[in-house]
């Protein structure tokens, strides 16, 4: 009986972590470049064997990865909003290091750089890309040119692993391990003037969340009637 309060407790607890994960992807429906994320129940491995005795709360943890499907493209007419049609993505810096991203809203700085919505610097080939005035034109296959000048081509890459990169706020990913095997893309298929959209089904999200509420609702019901089954047990049987 205790074992099932705790696979009870072991499904609530699933249950949290899918409405937060849930909850954040409705929350980012909205974001230029978001990757949904989705729900996932590991087991956990140790050296005791599959046949030991274990409840739900002992053998399986709540996690979660990243579907990196592309989301639709939108037209801005921005020269300087870029989208990618492949997979890949962006590489941006600042002070902290190398980050990686889908969100190419980009802009122009006071020094004339190419950077995101916080500043970081949009590289290229041969690092910073800075801008002079004048009509900003970025070919299918990245090469950025300026009143008809080439002056670099955009460095885009993609991962022979991407599930080990490592969200870091801001639509941003990072490879902190150099664990995911970066390559460059020679040919990414930039869209000038479109934005990636987020790739998160707000149908499908909304559906998801209730369902979760519900199974959440039933497991506590659950553990109540068997806690309350145990309070018999020891309060009144052991009396007769």
């Amino acid at each position: 009986m205790i074992k099932g309060i705790y696979n009870s407790g072991a499904a609530m607890r699933a249950g949290i972590v899918r409405q937060d994960i849930t909850a954040n992807n409705l929350a980012n429906s909205g974001t230029v470049g978001y990757k949904q994320d989705r729900f996932v129940l590991e087991a956990r491995v140790d050296g005791e064997g599959a046949t030991a005795p274990k409840t739900l709360l002992d053998s399986v943890d709540a996690a979660r990865y990243v579907n990196f499907k592309s989301g639709p493209l939108e037209s801005t007419e921005s020269p300087l909003d870029l989208a990618l049609q492949s997979d890949g993505f962006f590489v941006v810096a600042d002070d902290e290091g190398t980050k990686y991203t889908r969100n190419g809203r980009f802009d122009r700085n006071i020094e004339g750089m190419l950077v995101d919505a916080q500043g970081r610097r949009v590289q290229g080939q041969g690092g910073d890309l800075t801008l002079p005035p004048g009509t900003v034109t970025v070919s299918d296959d990245g090469n950025v040119s300026v009143a008809g000048v080439l002056l670099d081509k955009l460095r885009i890459v993609e991962f022979q692993e991407p599930l080990k990169l490592h969200k870091s706020g801001d639509g941003l990913f990072a490879d902190p391990d150099a664990a995911a095997g970066e390559t460059e893309i020679e040919r990414p298929g930039v869209a000038q003037g479109f934005l990636e959209q987020s790739n998160v089904d707000v149908v499908r999200e909304m559906v998801e969340m209730i369902a979760t509420a519900r199974h959440y609702e039933a497991s506590s019901r659950l553990m109540t009637a068997q806690d309350q089954s145990l309070s018999h047990v020891v309060n009144d049987i052991a009396r007769v």
